[in-house]
């Protein structure tokens, strides 16, 4: 189970136990890794651009629609998505780290993109076993990346993932989502 997958799906499954989301405790012993090259002066995202929407799905439709969409503007602005019901529901509002969300447009700026797509292992279906699997959609200028977690393995110690999952976590702590039981 990829790292990313297992923290997310950790976090549903306190959440599913708990009913209080944001109760799982958050690992700090592992350093977040930051990239060695000097990157290129990137600008800062635009306010009301999105920098990336994660839908994390699988598992979390046990118990009914409690999978979410995390969507997230160049200003740190979050839009939380109930996925498993139609339309889509908007759940919440709130706010992310928006130098994490700065950062990891700079990073994906600056990242050769296929290159770093070619050097990624497998990834593992995570909701095959009733677990929770990602999909993640970045988005630079007019450049559109999109990941799925069951193809490629989120290794959070590359930046663009590091980054990714810290923004989730927040993301995560920002907006209530009641769990629905059908």
């Amino acid at each position: 189970m990829n790292r990313l997958s297992l923290a997310l799906f950790l976090l549903a499954l306190l959440t599913a136990a708990c009913g209080e989301p944001g109760s799982a405790p958050i690992s700090t012993t592992e350093p977040i890794p930051t990239s060695t090259s000097a990157a290129p002066q990137v600008a800062a995202p635009p306010a009301d651009e999105i920098v990336f929407e994660a839908d994390v799905i699988g598992g979390c439709f046990m118990m009914g629609p409690n999978c979410a969409r995390y969507v997230v503007y160049g200003d740190g602005t979050l839009e939380t998505y109930r996925l498993g019901v139609e339309p889509v529901e908007l759940v919440g509002t709130g706010t992310v780290d928006s130098v994490l969300v700065s950062d990891l447009w700079t990073e994906v700026a600056s990242t050769d993109m296929e290159a770093f797509r070619a050097s990624l292992g497998p990834g593992v279906c995570n909701a095959c076993v009733d677990g929770v699997d990602t999909l993640l959609t970045l988005r630079v200028g007019g450049d559109v990346y999109s990941f799925d977690s069951t193809a490629v393995d989120f290794d959070v110690q590359r930046p663009i993932f590091a980054l990714v999952d810290l923004i989730v976590r927040d993301a995560f702590r920002q907006v209530d989502m009641p769990i629905i039981s059908r």
